[in-house]
């Protein structure tokens, strides 16, 4: 789980994840699959 803390944090966040271009996939209601390159991670 990642904790976000403050705003530069979630710009280089939001940065990262534009570069990548992760794959979010739908599990059931309230949890995804999120591809990243280590493979895939459920996320809630």
């Amino acid at each position: 789980m990642f904790i976000l803390k403050d705003k530069i944090q979630l710009e280089r966040a939001i940065a990262k994840a534009l570069k990548i271009r992760p794959r979010v996939e739908f599990d059931r209601f309230g949890r995804y699959r999120v591809s990243s390159s280590k493979g895939y991670h459920t996320v809630r």
